[in-house]
């Protein structure tokens, strides 16, 4: 019985350990500081046409949509590709719009840890991530973040939005 009691206790604590270490996942759209503006890029993927629509849609602190566009793409071969070329398009259409102070948000976790480490590597997507290296280097500032499907709901949307157009 004494052994059964133990081990409770010893569930108990492991429960407390447990809750403390639980991190806050953001699920919702976070603003900008007011020196930048928020870049969310997403695709939508056209299953039997090997197609897909890239959204990108550009906030202010406010969330005041500032700018938005969709891209249609041909021969998708590869999503992870497709979403990386999705940010590069987002970094040119800020750049375009003339921002220098620009957080860069997708919810592809293998594109941003790539633009996050500068590391070259031999995948698939590292021509494109290169692309979107150099071409940070034009910003004053620039930060790449990833984010959780439901907080890139609206540049997910502008992709949603391409694909029925």
């Amino acid at each position: 019985m004494a052994y059964i009691k133990a081990y409770l206790a010893d569930l108990d604590k492991l429960k407390e350990a447990l809750k403390c270490q639980h991190k806050t996942v953001i699920t919702h759209w976070e603003p900008p500081s007011k020196s930048q503006v928020k870049v969310n890029f997403d695709s939508a993927f056209l299953q039997p046409s090997n197609k897909a629509v890239l959204g990108i849609i550009t906030k202010n602190y406010t969330g005041l949509v500032i700018g938005l566009c969709s891209y249609l793409i041909h021969s998708v071969r590869d999503l992870t590709i497709v979403e990386a070329y999705t940010c590069l398009e987002g970094a040119v259409f800020a750049e375009e719009i003339g921002f220098s102070d620009v957080i860069m948000e997708g919810d592809s976790r293998i594109v941003i840890k790539k633009l996050q480490n500068h590391g070259n590597d031999r995948s698939a997507i590292w021509g494109v991530i290169n692309k979107i290296i150099a071409m940070s280097r034009i910003f004053w500032n620039i930060e790449f973040r990833s984010i959780p499907r439901e907080a890139n709901g609206a540049a997910y949307a502008m992709a949603a939005w391409g694909r029925e157009s």
